[in-house]
């Protein structure tokens, strides 16, 4: 019995190997088969193109042109290393207070900028920002019209921002140490640009967070009119206070680009800035009102939410203690709060009263 056991043992296991090798067999026909019809169709697919005629190349107009310029710009700016960016900072500096009239454009602005600040020897690239529409929507510029943009017409006159990038560092240097011995007898050369007062300002030397030394040293002027300019505040300082200024901030919109009623004027040192403050020099004659000099305010107020910010936390903690200590006092086990909280507030030792029905005869 044991014998016959065994030769059925081997025959069933010779049966298995001849159908697995059947079935593989099958299979690789099937491949073969099947890559061969693919081969076929690619060879008739490749014969019909060269069969067709060729297809002329379509021409692209000038808006395709322009928008194909960007995005490789785009690309380059996106993929350009960031190593290179802390370098490009110490290069760059921060011009305000520049003169766009309606009939100016992009280019030919950025080319007066380049030559008043030494060419293409010295200026590698320059950036402007806050750059106008026309009346009727059309651009001074080749770029799309954004969401921050604002219009203006032919006959106004607005300022913007820029960003201009030299050569060498040694360049920038020599601007901010040529400030530093400005008088209002003996101006900086650079500091006028077609009838306009020129603000300098690094990129990487300034923080964005408020110091001491900027508290101390800026002042808040507030009653300023909407259509009033840097440089004619810039004049009626000057006559009023007889000190030299350093910086004018006019506060702006960011959508409409028109100015809110106050500005921050920044002086060289503390003892100018405490000579403004003084009670005689307080209220400046501009026009048919009087400007109001006061101090700056902005560190205090920074500080205060500070504060805020610190009591809503430790009252976030506060609450979350106490729901805690509630849980563990009414139930034993820690994951039985989670069932109660769909039922009720019976987790916090109070019990849900049922709903009233109302009255029919019950006024509304």
């Amino acid at each position: 019995k044991e014998r016959k056991k065994a030769i059925k043992r081997e025959e069933r296991k010779k049966k298995e190997e001849e159908d697995n090798r059947m079935k593989d067999d099958k299979e690789e026909v099937n491949n073969n088969k099947k890559n061969e019809k693919e081969n076929e169709t690619l060879k008739e697919k490749e014969e019909l193109k060269k069969l067709e005629p060729p297809k002329k190349k379509k021409k692209l107009s000038k808006k395709e042109m322009k928008k194909l310029k960007m995005t490789k710009a785009t690309t380059k700016r996106k993929f350009s290393k960031e190593e290179d960016e802390p370098e490009k900072n110490e290069r760059t500096l921060f011009v305000s207070n520049i003169p766009f009239k309606g009939t100016d454009t992009d280019k030919g602005l950025r080319r007066k900028l380049k030559s008043h600040f030494g060419g293409g020897k010295r200026v590698e690239s320059v950036r402007l920002r806050d750059i106008p529409i026309s009346e009727k929507g059309n651009l001074y510029r080749d770029i799309k019209v954004r969401k921050q943009m604002y219009s203006i017409k032919k006959e106004e006159e607005t300022e913007i921002k820029a960003y201009i990038v030299f050569k060498t560092k040694a360049s920038i240097e020599t601007i901010m140490n040529k400030l530093k011995l400005e008088t209002l007898e003996t101006p900086y050369d650079l500091r006028m640009f077609l009838g306009n007062r020129l603000q300098f300002d690094r990129v990487t030397g300034r923080e964005k967070e408020i110091t001491k030394d900027d508290h101390l040293c800026t002042v808040f002027i507030g009653n300023i009119p909407y259509d009033a300019t840097t440089n004619e505040l810039y004049k009626a300082l000057i006559d009023h206070l007889q000190c030299p200024i350093e910086n004018i901030r006019l506060v702006r919109d960011r959508t409409t680009n028109a100015s809110k009623g106050f500005a921050y004027v920044r002086f060289a040192t503390k003892a100018l800035a405490a000579l403004a403050k003084q009670a005689d020099k307080r209220k400046c004659p501009f026009r048919e009102k009087t400007l109001h000099i006061r101090r700056d305010d902005r560190l205090a107020a920074a500080k205060l939410k500070e504060k805020k910010q610190a009591q809503k936390a430790k009252t976030k903690e506060r609450r979350k203690k106490r729901q805690v200590s509630t849980r563990q006092k009414v139930f034993a086990d820690p994951d039985q709060w989670k069932q109660q909280l769909r039922r009720g507030p019976a987790w916090q030792g109070v019990q849900a009263q049922p709903k009233k029905k109302p009255n029919k005869h019950q006024k509304k």
